[in-house]
């Protein structure tokens, strides 16, 4: 017979084994959850002073027996106790866990006692015990089913006009912008204006955020302020909701940014920026499309914590410490952490479309696809190089640093200064901590520059007849998509164009701290080597545009005069129009220049020169040696990097300064950040010079691939496959030095010479997915495509998720007249990046030849609507005619002179 007492203590275990299984499970933000805490915890006390009366009792049952149960008693009571003072926090995870484990053996422990007791199954006690014990297990089980929101996948055809993603269509409140509410209506502006409330658990992150550009966003941002007000002066209001799910949510949500901007630009919703719940109350990304096409939800329990009152202030921060779970639930979702690239996307992907630039869709830019595609995603087959490790976007912008800050895990968090390549904004807040933070973080080695060596005359630099842009890159290939951005290896169109063919005699390569040696009154060629070193990204990347990131070439003589200089800065400001630059020239309708970040204006793209992850480039400079020069020269390359040109910040800082954004009321001076350099020296003969062709180089393996995948992806086959040998015969056993000669073969249509190379790197490494891809490529042109098929299934296998790799496969399936799995193979890469130019494209033939009519329509109307428009590339030739120093930058391979 179970007592009165006893039956007291069963019925309160009972209690907190339910409320204890709710909170574990149901981790929700709700008047449930916190009736469930107090219940919990007043549970708890009352079960600490039902211990201490039954601890004081004799013992009734065998020493070992009643030592063990008080042993579990006191650990979940003091374990409990002391949570309940210092917070549930991942500090006291391990007293959290002692607490549980406990908890639950003491349940246990009950049940054998009562039995051992000779308690009837029908006991009300028991029946108590038993009917908690299974609730709360089946509570706890059906919370870990997975939420599908819980993954970030594209599923479907992508919609044929951003109507299509926007919630309520075209007359949906936040249109053109994808963004949604999980209620379907608008959220209060003080949801977003309460990142202070945050800080006061999560101090260090607070501080770091108040630095970064995500605080900085919206109109706290004058270059940004800027170009919303000039979207607005050139249409209307409506268009510019499309930036503000990225970058003005308090006054997007809210219902006021379909307005002019000064009715709203010094409230503070439009100086909130990205608060803190903008990224941490998203509960979905609806897929890799970018455009801001997240959901946002409003937690219940908002009004609580933000309140002013300090009693309900402290009433939340009090049942938040108890138990986090929920907090944690609502404000971080498994994509923050597990698939942080996709998560990031959301906002640094996007496209533009009719209902913003009145003309047709255009991807703006776009820094997720070609990291997608790469080696430092892990997800590409065919990189050049790769980590040791994959990396995704938090692993370089959010590294740990160490905190106390009650989120900490082992006493690091993630930084939340989100450390780039954004110098403007700290330099106009005059904030040195973060300036520095971002210089440091582009001078880390992310990119090298490499004074590589000299070629002698004569030198023919080719024509622009390949610069139309049109990638014929491969079989059945459609085209390629309308851009203002560069593509990547998501495309198999790197070295696809050729573009040059002279081979060269080569004078070096330099030899770092030696001298090479020139004849005087020769002209020659100096080749500058770019390398993506362990950027995830293109370089540079976002609105490129409007950053200026160049190469400046510097020669002096022993007395220090200047002999030559390209990529100089005037006194003004400006870079010399002349150098070598990496970034993306636009035009509007007008063939006039996109300087004013005004994407919605764009066009066609002049030119895209931007550096692949992973991947070189090279510039060439023509160097005159004069008669009478003497040696030696010195030799200086610097990649230069300001984050604003000149002119776009003295547009944004036009007009009436007092009404500037932002403390400084004048115009900011943006820092040019050296990110890399390299000297190296010339003697002058004056005879001829003598070639140092047979050199051997330190490091020569990766200078030589460097040298060689830059010329390769200009086009300069010839070039490409010369380094690429010299590479080989630095170290024959890499099996790249021989599959990087395929890429050249195969591109060349040289297909006896690939087949020879690529068995020779598979007797290196057997199974070598570089290798086992080209040599598909190779059984491709061969007609033999069930070779080719079983090569890239092999790839595959490894490589689930490299598009190139699914497409080539499945366009295979299709001319082996194998419609089911080609269709199949297709739609995997649509699972992938669903606006795939050449799924869509291939697809509607595939069902055409299916008699699919409908479906080959779908993607029919998915493919003209992400396809290049050709005849826009009549705008940027009449700009390339009357800007000769643009023209020569847009030819794929181009030389650089002096203009100092």
């Amino acid at each position: 017979m179970i007592k009165r007492f006893e039956k007291g203590q069963i019925a309160t275990i009972a209690c907190l084994l339910l409320t204890g299984a709710y909170l574990a499970g149901y981790a929700s933000p709700s008047a449930g959850y916190v009736a469930a805490v107090i219940t919990h915890v007043v549970a708890g006390f009352l079960g600490i002073v039902l211990w201490l009366r039954w601890i004081l009792r004799p013992a009734t049952e065998p020493a070992s027996v009643g030592t063990f149960g008080r042993l579990l008693v006191s650990l979940a009571a003091v374990t409990g106790g002391v949570l309940l003072f210092t917070g549930n926090t991942s500090a006291f995870r391990l007293l959290r866990d002692v607490h549980v484990v406990a908890s639950l053996a003491l349940v246990v422990g009950l049940l054998w006692r009562l039995a051992r007791r000779g308690a009837a199954p029908t006991s009300r006690a028991l029946r108590l015990l038993t009917v908690a014990g299974l609730l709360s297990g089946i509570i706890y089980v059906v919370h870990q089913i997975p939420n599908a929101s819980d993954t970030v996948t594209n599923t479907g055809l992508p919609p044929a006009d951003l109507a299509g993603d926007a919630m309520g269509g075209e007359g949906g409140p936040f249109f053109p912008s994808s963004v949604e509410t999980a209620s379907g209506g608008l959220i209060p502006e003080s949801f977003f204006l309460d990142s202070e409330a945050c800080g006061r658990c999560h101090g260090d992150v607070f501080e770091e955020w108040k630095s970064s550009a995500h605080h900085l966003s919206s109109f706290n941002n004058q270059w940004y302020r800027k170009s919303i007000e000039h979207m607005q002066g050139v249409t209307s209001t409506k268009p510019a909701q499309w930036c503000a799910g990225c970058h003005d949510p308090a006054l997007l949500f809210s219902g006021q940014m379909d307005q002019p901007v000064e009715a709203f630009v010094g409230s503070e919703a439009a100086n909130a920026g990205l608060a803190c719940v903008a990224c941490h109350s998203i509960t979905a990304i609806k897929s890799t499309r970018g455009n801001a096409g997240y959901e946002i939800t409003y937690p219940a329990m908002h009004e609580l914590s933000s309140s002013r009152n300090p009693v309900l202030q402290k009433i939340h921060d009090v049942i938040l410490h108890i138990d986090p779970g929920p907090h944690r639930s609502a404000f971080m979702q498994p994509f923050h952490t597990e698939q942080s690239a996709e998560f990031c996307q959301t906002c640094h992907k996007v496209h533009l479309d009719q209902a913003v630039n009145e003309y047709r869709w255009i991807r703006g830019f776009n820094t997720y696809d070609n990291w997608q595609a790469s080696g430092v995603s892990g997800e590409g087959a065919r990189s050049f190089y790769a980590p040791a490790e994959p990396l995704d976007c938090a692993d370089c912008h959010m590294k740990q640093v160490p905190s106390e800050d009650e989120g900490h895990v082992d006493g690091f968090v993630s930084s939340h200064r989100f450390a780039a390549a954004n110098t403007a904004l700290p330099t106009a807040y005059s904030d040195t901590t973060q300036l520095n933070e971002v210089r440091s973080f582009l001078q880390n080695g992310a990119l090298s520059v490499d004074l590589f060596g000299l070629l002698t005359p004569p030198i023919n630099v080719g024509d622009e007849s390949s610069q139309d842009g049109v990638d014929q890159s491969t079989e059945g290939g459609p085209g390629r998509a309308a851009t203002g951005f560069a593509v990547g290896e998501e495309s198999s169109a790197f070295g696809a164009n050729v573009s040059y063919r002279d081979t060269l005699a080569l004078i070096g390569p330099f030899v770092k701290g030696q001298a090479t040696t020139v004849a005087a009154g020769a002209d020659y060629r100096v080749e500058v080597v770019t390398r993506s070193q362990i950027v995830g990204h293109f370089f540079p990347t976002g609105t490129v545009d409007a950053q200026e990131a160049w190469l400046e070439f510097k020669v002096t003589d022993s007395a220090s005069n200047i002999l030559f200089w390209s990529g100089f800065m005037d006194e003004t400001g400006q870079v010399d129009p002349s150098a070598h630059f990496f970034k993306a020239v636009a035009v509007d309708k007008s063939g006039n220049l996109i300087d004013k970040r005004n994407a919605f204006e764009m066009r066609s793209a002049v030119y895209v020169n931007l550096i692949p992850p992973g991947a070189a480039d090279v510039a060439h400079y023509r160097l005159p040696i004069p008669e009478d020069m003497e040696g030696p020269l010195t030799i200086v390359a610097r990649l230069n990097y300001r984050k604003f040109t000149d002119a776009y910040t003295r547009f944004s800082y036009s007009g009436d300064l007092s009404d500037i954004s932002g403390p400084m009321k004048a115009v900011p001076v943006v820092p040019v950040v050296v990110m890399a350099t390299d000297t190296a020296f010339v003697s002058i003969t004056p005879g001829a010079a003598a070639s140092a062709d047979d050199v051997v180089l330190q490091n020569g393996w990766v200078r030589w691939t460097d040298y060689g995948i830059a010329l390769l992806a200009e086009g300069d086959l010839r070039g490409a496959e010369r380094a690429f040998r010299r590479a080989a015969s630095a170290d024959e056993a890499h099996p790249d030095s021989w599959v990087n000669l395929a890429r050249v073969f195969v591109a060349d249509d040289r297909l006896d010479e690939a087949a020879e190379v690529l068995s020779r790197a598979l007797e290196i490494a057997p199974g070598f997915h570089k290798a086992l891809f080209f040599r598909a490529m190779y059984y491709r042109s061969l007609g033999q495509y069930d070779k080719a098929i079983a090569d890239l299934d092999a790839v595959a296998a490894r490589f689930p998720k490299d598009r190139v790799v699914l497409n080539q496969r499945a366009r295979m399936l299709f001319l082996d007249e194998n419609l089911a799995d080609a269709a199949h193979g297709f739609e995997s890469v649509l699972r992938i990046d669903s606006e795939d130019l050449m799924a869509h494209y291939n697809l509607m033939l595939v069902y055409r030849a299916a008699g699919d009519s409908a479906r080959a329509r779908e993607h029919e109307v998915r493919y003209r609507r992400f396809r290049d428009d050709e005849t826009a590339q009549e705008l940027a030739r009449g700009y390339r005619q009357r800007h000769p120093h643009v023209n020569n930058e847009a030819q794929p391979i181009h030389e650089h002179t002096s203009w100092y």
